[in-house]
């Protein structure tokens, strides 16, 4: 079955050249373009070039300040903390993610924690950046509060999530990159989007029952990863983020859905640790890989054609859309035809390709 699709270079220069038109500084326009592309090569549409729209409208709101580069407020060896001025939350978290690198290949091992940021997208993204570079990377952000407390029915956490990335010989870097809820926020405006209900095992309405709507999931509160460990997990989260960086609680942290006027708040870590200050990284790359194929290679239960490890997929997923081009729905195509004809922007190339 056909679906339409855009080339990763043909997206990424139309959405420069919108964000341009915005009056941001070349290089950061470049550079956030091509972050969001990314983020979908790699398969994490929820948060990819579908929100081009949303973040626009932060933008034009005065959400985000366009031109704010990150500052450095503290710098003591491998540990930094940065403030994001409450600009583009991709371009914070990826000046702190080559910063943390920089700093790990000096230091063996970097943490940077940056405050006051906007949405930064996928963790994933940075972390892989680390792995590519030969480090091990770990990177927890907060998000406004959708979780409660476990046995509570008041959002006081957000999803809160953790990437972590490793290289591995001759295959896709490991990544994981998972949130503390069952889902992501992400996923529920996805749904939303497209009218589409979601299953009850997401999130509860504001009675604190099941939920099938992403309206009610949206006013009420996701639930956490394997029960009460998922709430500990975000708490996990809010300490290496939040508290590190000297930044606000999830609890405080402003709604990327709900208002577009303020910055939300957020803040952001990345660790970074350089295998060759441990060990030999050609032979940490090898164990990685003689490790995952000892796991992907074991006997399938019913139900299973294959095993993957985390990465895998988005690693695949990656090459054949950089091949093959980044799907298009109904809601990503409507989208860019209308800030075409907004932005007076020639509408982009959109082709049919299977996905």
């Amino acid at each position: 079955m056909s679906q339409a699709s855009i080339t990763a270079e043909d997206c990424s220069d139309f959405i420069e050249k919108i964000i341009a038109k915005l009056a941001a500084p070349p290089q950061i326009a470049r550079r956030w373009a091509n972050l969001l592309v990314e983020t979908s090569l790699l398969g994490f549409d929820s948060h990819g070039i579908r929100m081009v729209e949303r973040y626009i409208a932060h933008i034009e709101d005065g959400g985000i300040d366009i031109s704010a580069q990150p500052e450095v407020i503290t710098e003591k060896n491998g540990c930094v903390n940065m403030d994001a001025k409450g600009g583009l939350g991709h371009i914070a978290a990826f000046e702190a993610t080559e910063r943390a690198i920089e700093k790990a290949k000096q230091f063996g091992i970097s943490c940077v924690a940056v405050r006051n940021a906007n949405h930064v997208g996928a963790c994933g993204l940075y972390v892989r950046k680390a792995a590519l570079n030969d480090c091990v990377g770990i990177c927890t952000t907060v998000s406004r509060a959708s979780m409660a407390p476990w046995g509570g029915r008041e959002a006081l956490l957000g999803s809160n999530p953790i990437a972590v990335a490793a290289p591995v010989q001759d295959m896709p870097p490991f990544l994981f990159d998972a949130a503390s809820t069952i889902v992501s926020m992400g996923k529920i405006t996805k749904a939303k989007d497209n009218n589409e209900n979601i299953p009850d095992s997401w999130a509860l309405n504001q009675k604190g029952n099941p939920t099938t709507n992403p309206n009610e999931a949206i006013a009420g509160t996701l639930l956490p990863i394997a029960g009460h460990k998922g709430y500990g997990l975000a708490m996990v989260v809010e300490i290496l983020s939040a508290f590190l960086a000297g930044g606000i609680p999830s609890c405080d942290v402003k709604s990327w859905i709900g208002q577009t006027k303020e910055p939300i708040g957020a803040s952001f870590t990345i660790i970074v640790m350089d295998i060759d200050k441990f060990q030999d990284t050609a032979a940490f790359k090898k164990n990685m890989k003689s490790w995952i194929e000892h796991l992907t290679h074991s006997t399938t239960r019913e139900g299973f054609e294959k095993i993957y490890y985390p990465g895998q997929i988005e690693g695949e997923k990656y090459q054949h859309r950089l091949q093959q081009g980044i799907p298009l729905g109904k809601h990503e195509h409507e989208m860019f035809d209308k800030l075409a004809a907004k932005f007076a922007i020639e509408r982009i190339a959109i082709k049919n390709q299977h996905d």
